[in-house]
């Protein structure tokens, strides 16, 4: 991170035992976030920042992608597709409202296609919930008093969830109008029957009648309702639920198709971004798109990135854009009995390593961890069609949480103990092989690899071959770190080979 010298943590938190637990913090404050940013505000209200010179670009070229976004959502379907609702719905919102946003596929499509820039946005994705957007919006409405326009963006099943709240919105007559998207189904739970079972599956349990009418609901609890089945007539029907001086809910029908086969990819959160067309012959590969795909032709072992004994490679697919992500090398069995016969040489100098030249590798491993944490949550994305959100988040987090525990323990662990007439060693146990899984692939990987590097195990690791990527990069921190040759082997690949081995080799000792 080119800025990372110049940056300061400030880290504010009720609980002093939570603070420092995965990174180091410059100013660490102790109270609540309602207490402490306005006292910040008002000391820095003197000092005011003097924007980088290149703002005005960003926010320029941010202008014509937005533009172009609202030129190339489909348009003139009926039902309306789910991007062209957004653009709809969104264009003439003002920077002074407050944007609610709730549900799967529909805030996809609206963190890429929305053209509003509020300065007050709530949404709730990084906790998981669906059905907290109306809610969220009366209390927003409540705290803000009633002075600034309200619109929440929703999907049609999460906004089912606390559907009487519009009586709540209605009563205190807040100037809130709700924008459902409705395909009469949970879009994202239909996109993944398609993805895991194909098309024509039973999809059992996502999908709801379609004769229910969110608009006479709405008026059954006194706001007013709109349904709306054309994009021409999104913009013209918010108008009138503002003018009406009731809460409102717009019901918009939205294409099913689109709305579970066309979300954006999960790599793509902000405009910009090449989309999927719903037609599969139109296209385009990563390729011919132009786009950086990975490419991973060695492995390593004995402290080297080698090519396999048998030159062999496995693709690797996104499975939120359904493309070629990248190539990694097969490892075989030969490959494996070189790195098994690297860790066993390794272990005999690694396993008498005293613990401050352990210590003083993790912590290297830590510093190089946190310059690549970017480029892990690019790969976790890639590989696995993570949210970034999720990926850049909480799975690199718990990586940096194992490592610090890893640190902190060894620091404090006591390897020989004198019980009586008889001192207990507490030694490695050897060479350790490593297989993990697909799913919280940089956690199952940091897990066990910091606590044998910590306690003086040498290790063959094969991560799974349906997310790689995140172990390459992995190797490539403890590369930079200093490991030394042999202590940390990586073989990519499936896991015939590493299985084999485990039953030819009952112990790697």
């Amino acid at each position: 991170m080119a800025n990372e010298a110049n940056r300061s943590w400030i880290y504010i938190e009720q609980d002093p035992a939570a603070i420092g637990v995965n990174r180091s913090i410059d100013v660490p404050l102790v109270g609540d976030l309602r207490a402490i940013v306005p006292q910040l505000v008002d000391a820095l209200k003197e000092s005011p920042r003097t924007a980088t010179p290149e703002l005005a670009a960003w926010i320029k070229e941010d202008a014509a992608q937005l533009a172009e976004l609202a030129e190339t959502a489909p348009s003139g379907m009926s039902p309306v597709h789910p991007a062209r609702l957004i653009v709809e719905a969104t264009k003439d919102f003002p920077s002074d409202g407050i944007m609610v946003r709730d549900g799967g596929a529909t805030t996809i499509f609206g963190w890429t296609y929305s053209q509003a820039k509020p300065h007050d946005v709530m949404w709730n994705q990084n906790f998981g919930h669906l059905g907290t957007g109306l809610p969220y919006a009366v209390g927003a409405g409540v705290a803000d008093g009633g002075k600034r326009p309200m619109m929440l963006i929703t999907g049609d099943s999460s906004f089912q969830f606390h559907i009487a709240e519009l009586e709540t919105a209605a009563r205190l007559n807040l100037p809130l109008v709700c924008v459902v998207a409705v395909d009469y189904a949970w879009g994202l739970e239909v996109g993944v029957y398609k993805r895991t079972y194909g098309q024509g599956s039973l999809e059992t349990g996502v999908h709801w009648s379609s004769d229910t009418r969110l608009d006479k609901v709405a008026e059954g609890f006194g706001c007013y309702g709109e349904y709306v089945d054309r994009d021409e007539d999104i913009a013209p029907a918010i108008k009138r639920a503002y003018a009406s001086g009731k809460p409102g809910v717009i019901h918009v029908a939205v294409d099913p198709k689109a709305n579970s086969e066309e979300m954006p990819s999960s790599t793509s959160s902000g405009p910009g971004t090449p989309r999927a067309s719903s037609d599969p012959s139109s296209r385009c590969t990563t390729r011919e798109l132009g786009l950086l795909m990975r490419e991973y032709t060695k492995l390593f072992i004995d402290g080297q990135w080698v090519d396999p004994a048998k030159p062999a490679t496995l693709d690797v697919i996104n499975p939120a854009t359904e493309e070629l992500a990248g190539t990694v090398a097969v490892g075989s069995s030969a490959d494996v009995d070189k790195a098994v016969a690297a860790a066993r040489r390794a272990f005999t100098t690694w396993s008498t390593t005293p613990v401050a030249d352990r210590v003083a590798l993790l912590e290297n491993i830590a510093a190089e961890y946190q310059q690549r944490a970017g480029d892990l949550g690019a790969a976790l994305t890639e590989q696995m069609g993570a949210p970034k959100e999720l990926a850049n988040g909480f799975q690199i987090n718990l990586g940096a949480g194992h490592l610090a525990t890893a640190i902190e323990a060894l620091k404090a662990y006591t390897f020989e103990e004198q019980q009586g007439s008889s001192l207990i060693v507490k030694e490695p146990i050897g060479v350790c092989g490593l297989i993990t899984p697909w799913n919280w692939p940089l956690n199952q990987i940091a897990v066990k690899v910091f606590p044998a590097l910590a306690t003086g195990c040498t290790m063959i690791l094969k991560p799974s071959e349906r997310s790689p990527f995140t172990g390459q990069i992995f190797t490539e921190i403890l590369d930079a770190a200093g490991v030394p040759a042999g202590v940390f082997n990586l073989v990519q690949g499936t896991v015939l080979a590493s299985a084999y081995r485990c039953r030819v080799i009952p112990t790697w000792t």
